[in-house]
């Protein structure tokens, strides 16, 4: 990602997204942590650091980021229908 983008993306976040966990002080001075992908258990933010997703089995991603195999069954069952109520 390129670093004018994450610029933007930074003062974008600081002005108008509300983390209700994170100390606001340090948010405002530090700036967001921006990831940009994900292999497996790990996510890599802009500046090339990586975490433990900690959290993300907890919610959408119990099978790890980046799985190629998922995201193609994915697309083409969007392909077919993307979303039904029924």
């Amino acid at each position: 990602m390129d670093v004018l983008r994450t610029t933007r993306l930074r003062d974008l976040d600081i002005a108008h997204v509300i983390h209700p966990l994170t100390n606001w002080r340090e948010h405002v001075t530090l700036g967001p942590v921006i990831i940009a992908e994900g292999r497996g258990a790990t996510v890599i933010d802009t500046g090339g650091r990586t975490y433990i997703d900690g959290s993300a089995c907890l919610w959408n991603v119990n099978v790890g980021h980046g799985r190629a195999e998922l995201a193609d069954i994915a697309a083409a069952q969007m392909k077919r229908l993307a979303y039904s109520p029924l």
